[in-house]
């Protein structure tokens, strides 16, 4: 085995930049604001998700393309916000004045309003209403944190339908440790394997 090769591609994986991907998945489109409004940034198919032949570019004012009621509601999401990392989100939301109801996510970044959309779908959305209070009151029955993973574990793949769902703990020294899973009967267990730092790229890390 050559080791002076795998460090050399440790050393670029900690150098790919994952916390700017610029791409975002395809069910979904994104525009930036400025305070005023006006579009800064926007992803490719964000007119196509708008379904919309009107030409999204920056400069315009988002006006052009979102309803008066819309951006009212969408302000007011955005004044609900207290903490800067934090995102609000509005569901339903009819945006272009179509019936066509779309979820948005809105947050902020530096002087840059972020909006997140996607086409509402109501029989998803009502079976994550109904399913959301059912894991709150299972979560609320642990009596430890290990108990605690261990049935998030489970009801997240329950809800999502993964293969397999893991929860990993960073030690001092940053490696990490499976600490909880649920999986398919037929996959081999992941659960209490250790990795060493270097498993995960540091900038990762940070994000997780």
């Amino acid at each position: 085995m050559n080791f002076q090769s795998l460090s050399h591609e440790l050393t670029e994986c900690d150098r790919e930049p994952i916390h700017e991907i610029a791409a975002i998945q395809g069910f979904g489109a994104l525009i930036g604001v400025d305070r005023n409004w006006r579009i800064t940034h926007h992803s490719a198919n964000a007119a196509k998700v708008l379904e919309t032949q009107k030409r999204v570019k920056p400069g315009q004012d988002l006006a052009l393309h979102f309803t008066h009621d819309a951006l009212k509601v969408l302000d007011g999401a955005l004044h609900r916000i207290v903490e800067d990392d934090r995102v609000e989100r509005v569901f339903g939301l009819d945006l272009v004045g179509r019936a066509a109801l779309f979820d948005c996510a809105i947050h902020s970044a530096g002087n840059t309003i972020i909006i997140e959309f996607e086409p509402h779908d109501e029989s998803e959305f009502r079976d994550h209403l109904t399913t959301v209070p059912h894991i709150i009151s299972q979560l609320s029955k642990a009596k430890n944190t290990d108990a605690l993973c261990t049935q998030a574990a489970i009801l997240v793949r329950k809800m999502l339908e993964y293969d397999r769902v893991m929860i990993y703990r960073f030690h001092n020294d940053d490696s990490g440790e499976v600490i909880a899973e649920d999986k398919r009967a037929d996959l081999d267990p992941y659960l209490g394997l250790r990795y060493p730092s270097s498993d995960i790229p540091r900038q990762a890390r940070s994000l997780f």
